[in-house]
């Protein structure tokens, strides 16, 4: 019985990976997905370590408060309005959106921009993962949609998972610290150089 029930999940995992093979452009967006997962959940881990490291547990919490703000604002605000009628540009736009705004949290030690650079990213990843669904709603049949959306999923929570376990090998001596470090050596080494050279 146990053999008979392994075997089954088995036919249904490799019935949606078929599927979306098949289907080079559902294919294509949940790699993007994958890909997108992995770097953002092995920068979110470090944010808060990052706060930590110039300030305390207050700012911290606001920072993941932040983040918070976003989905609580960006989800009610898609589900309402539901996105435009071609949702793949969307999707994308949100997925550069979201590095922009990781840059813009990680540019500078500073809780402001940080805080804000977190609810962006927040805030477009709620547009993005409201397209992604509506996508895979809208172009697999309803009979299916349990087999297909197994896999990504499945792999969606993999690639999380290592994105962060490869933390430590990103940032093996305390999260972002030595990254604000380096930034801020190399800025006064700059600031050196152009204050020897003369006026003219």
């Amino acid at each position: 019985m146990a053999e008979d029930a392994l075997r089954g999940l088995g036919q249904e995992i490799v019935y949606g990976w078929h599927y979306l093979i098949d289907r080079p452009g559902l294919l294509g967006l949940n790699i993007v997905s994958y890909v997108h997962d992995f770097f953002v959940n092995a920068a979110l881990v470090l944010m808060v370590p990052m706060v930590l490291s110039f300030a305390g547990a207050n700012e911290a919490g606001a920072v993941l408060a932040s983040g918070g703000a976003g989905l609580l604002i960006g989800s009610p605000l898609m589900s309402a309005w539901g996105g435009p009628e071609r949702r793949v540009p969307l999707f994308l736009g949100a997925v550069a959106f979201n590095g922009v705004a990781l840059v813009v949290a990680g540019s500078s030690p500073q809780v402001a921009r940080i805080a804000t650079g977190n609810f962006l990213f927040f805030l477009g990843f709620s547009a993005m993962a409201v397209c992604l669904r509506l996508i895979l709603q809208r172009k697999v049949p309803p009979s299916v949609q349990g087999r297909v959306f197994g896999v990504p999923t499945r792999c969606a929570t993999s690639v999380s998972g290592a994105g962060t376990d490869g933390r430590p090998r990103l940032a093996p001596s305390g999260g972002a610290i030595p990254v604000i470090e380096k930034s801020q050596q190399t800025n006064r080494r700059i600031s050196a150089v152009l204050q020897r050279v003369p006026a003219r």
